[in-house]
């Protein structure tokens, strides 16, 4: 007998320490028994399974093989599932497409994405997996995140119960083509299962939903006679009346609008003063967009309101805004370019591949658009500060014509300015002005003036690192030109937070 085992079940003879007798074999043999069964009771489950390392190159073309051949089931949670701006043909949206062709044939699809933004290493922008969300959405494939206060970092494939593909590749095209990843494909319906079983406690909700919309003709912003002449016309009461009319039509059953001066004075002055001169002011506006822009019709009447019948548009395609845009006040929040540049992102969004993310260059927008590449920076520069807009520059390319790819941008749901008031007096009262207007001013250097999870989140490392190190970062920030792709929230508290060496 080993000394092991002598040590661990054999009590030595009665002496001066009080031992008592030694075992007998029998006992022995009881006593490793239930030894062993208590560690296994204590280590992880072991499965018989046909175990497979796949190639890091032959990861994509594995688990496409199993999702077509899927008979039954398919569940997904993925940390980041990745659709590029030139989305056709890319190997993640081949995966969507072919999560989608399952659903069809009758397979049960289930995907759970992340939704987080401030990770370990802080690189990671919201809105990541959003164009995956909403492209399996729509499809019908369900679909969600999971819970924000959860960091779900898998990465596995579970198809039919019975075969489980997990290891370190994301869904991205950086993981499918670049990265040197591990993978393993797992051929067992105990370790699928126990894998399910596990992600399954995963907590789960699904995006905020934008609430009621109204429908914009979309040709009335790619007609350069009409939004384009606008802007070139520096129309802003042309615009702000016109979208005031829309919003008023499609949330009345009526065909006409009853004007309601007064209303209107509070979207477009400030402070409002629906007074004589003002509906002077505004039948002027009317006739303008009767007459130049060929948008609608109108009655005065002494006696009761004036009456508006907008003219149809000959395309049937409509751009979809969220009443909140007028509910929460932001059509008198922006400013003319501001709105302008929000109406584009809309559209570009809506009819996105990857929507809700979109993605093009200035140069086309502005041709588009019949807008100058200038008017979308600083409308761009201004949805980026109100949190209504995220921007995801493009990678430089020196060796290109044009040496940096179109930005990549995502629309965030539009929220209540009263609640980022409320939440900042909280963050006042519980910090102190001060500390406030010190992470404010860290946030408007990376034009995210107001997320207030971002200021929140800076506060928190000034306590942690110390004004200095908070100091030191921005210094390194405001080095960077404004249209760095570095100049962004995670890149600074990435700074933040790195080795006091460098420090």
């Amino acid at each position: 007998m080993s000394f092991f085992w002598q040590s661990v079940f054999l009590r030595p003879r009665s002496g001066s320490f009080g031992w008592g007798p030694v075992l007998t074999s029998a006992d022995l043999r009881l006593r490793r028994a239930r030894f062993l069964a208590a560690i296994l009771a204590l280590a992880p489950p072991v499965f018989a399974a046909d175990v497979t390392v796949i190639p890091p190159r032959e990861y994509f073309s594995t688990v496409l093989k199993e999702i077509n051949a899927a008979q039954s089931s398919i569940t997904v949670y993925m940390y980041v599932f990745t659709l590029p701006a030139n989305a056709s043909g890319s190997k993640a949206l081949q995966l969507a497409d072919a999560l989608v062709r399952a659903k069809d044939r009758g397979v049960k699809v289930d995907v759970v994405l992340d939704q987080n933004m401030y990770v370990e290493d802080e690189t990671t922008l919201k809105g990541k997996n959003l164009a995956a969300y909403s492209y399996l959405a729509q499809a019908g494939v369900p679909v969600c995140f999971e819970d924000p206060s959860t960091l779900t970092h898998a990465k596995a494939v579970v198809i039919d119960q019975e075969t489980l593909i997990t290891g370190s590749s994301n869904w991205s095209q950086t993981a499918f083509d670049r990265n040197h990843e591990s993978n393993v494909l797992i051929r067992s319906s105990t370790a699928a299962r126990e894998m399910l079983k596990l992600l399954g406690a995963v907590k789960r909700e699904t995006p905020p939903d934008p609430g009621p919309v109204v429908s914009l003709p979309a040709g009335f912003l790619t007609d350069g006679n009409l939004f384009g002449r606008m802007v070139t016309d520096r129309d802003r009461l042309g615009l702000a009346l016109y979208l005031f009319l829309t919003w008023k039509s499609g949330i009345q059953e009526s065909g006409a609008v009853a004007l309601d001066y007064a209303e209107l004075a509070q979207h477009i002055e400030n402070p409002p003063d629906p007074n004589r001169q003002f509906r002077n002011n505004m039948r002027t506006v009317l006739e303008r967009l009767r007459d130049r822009y060929n948008l609608l019709d109108f009655k005065t009447h002494y006696d009761k309101p004036t009456e508006v019948y907008l003219r149809p548009m000959p395309s049937t395609e409509t751009v979809k805004i969220p009443t909140a845009y007028w509910e929460y006040g932001w059509d008198a929040r922006l400013s003319f370019r501001g709105q302008a540049v929000y109406l584009m992102s809309l559209r570009e969004s809506q009819t996105s591949r990857i929507s809700p993310r979109w993605s093009h260059g200035r140069l086309w927008l502005a041709e588009q658009y019949g807008v100058s590449p200038d008017f979308i920076s600083s409308g761009v520069t201004e949805l980026r500060r109100a949190n209504l807009l995220e921007v995801e520059y493009g990678k430089i390319e020196w060796h290109m014509e044009n040496p940096r790819e179109p930005s990549l941008y995502t629309p965030n749901v539009l929220y209540d300015p009263a609640d980022l008031k409320k939440g900042l007096e909280e963050l006042q009262e519980k910090h102190g002005p001060e500390k406030l207007a010190r992470a404010q001013k860290a946030a408007s250097l990376v034009y995210e003036d107001s997320d207030l999870a971002g200021i929140a989140r800076l506060i928190e490392l000034e306590d942690r690192y110390g004004q200095a190190k908070i100091r030191w970062a921005l210094d390194k920030m405001e080095a960077k030109s404004p249209s760095n792709p570095k100049r962004t929230l995670p890149y600074l508290i990435g700074t933040i937070r790195s080795p006091e060496e460098e420090f």
